[in-house]
């Protein structure tokens, strides 16, 4: 079998503004060249559907690298460095199924379905907003829904939904390993935790609620043994 190194790839400009800006022509001129993996300026790029997901599940042999964005970007030993290094996409193996797990029961098609009044009211909501503008954004619709059910699920306030969102989308850039990034970074992160954590701590002092989802959460930690003292709750929400 050949090592990687000897395979003639194409190469990918990812941080190239043409890239960015539509990429998919240059993976389709990567794709005659190669089926999935591509070379990029850190490495390597898999660009095909079967194969991303067949190589995510290989614990194995592939892990998530957040800690050399940590690394390149300075930002070893902050808060937001040990959110990036241990929230759930960001670990592999016993520990990673294990937190999972410690939630699955709250995200099942049968407890989906019981919130699916919920869920419904909500996209009515807000493509009544929409209605009077005559016309309709699919792309800000989409980034606002999830976030706003979510709310509604855990009963917090949506009017923080727009700094959600940014501070949401400015964590999805760390790829870019920009240290113009950093401080927008370290901001959007401390604006989640501080939400997530006074919502915790407000539904910990009002009781249990086992009509709700997050109640799943709650009931797991207090289990112990599911979530141990190292595993935050407010970054694992």
């Amino acid at each position: 079998m050949a090592l990687i190194s000897e395979v003639d790839l194409p190469y990918l400009p990812i941080d190239d503004p043409d890239f960015q800006s539509d990429p998919f022509p240059h993976i389709d001129a990567a794709r005659a060249q190669h089926p999935w993996l591509a070379r990029i300026d850190v490495g390597y790029f898999v660009f095909g559907y079967d194969a991303v997901k067949e190589l995510a599940a290989r614990d194995d042999y592939f892990h998530p690298d957040f800690q050399t964005v940590v690394d390149q970007l300075g930002l070893g030993g902050t808060p937001w460095a040990d959110y990036q290094t241990n929230m759930l996409v960001g670990i592999s193996g016993d520990r990673h199924r294990r937190i999972r797990m410690s939630t699955g029961a709250a995200f099942t098609p049968t407890t989906i379905n019981h919130h699916i009044g919920l869920i419904r009211e909500q996209a009515v909501a807000m493509l009544d907003e929409w209605a009077p503008k005559g016309r309709f954004d699919f792309v800000e619709f989409s980034a606002s829904y999830p976030i706003s059910v979510l709310c509604r699920l855990f009963d917090a306030a949506t009017d923080e939904i727009p700094r959600l969102k940014g501070a949401f989308e400015a964590q999805s850039r760390i790829g870019s390993r920009d240290p113009a990034l950093i401080p927008t970074l370290l901001e959007g992160f401390h604006l989640m935790w501080n939400f997530a954590d006074r919502l915790i701590r407000k539904h910990e002092a009002r009781g249990l609620d086992p009509d709700n989802m997050r109640e799943e959460r709650g009931a797991a930690r207090r289990k112990g043994a599911s979530l141990p003292a190292d595993d935050p709750l407010p970054g694992r929400l």
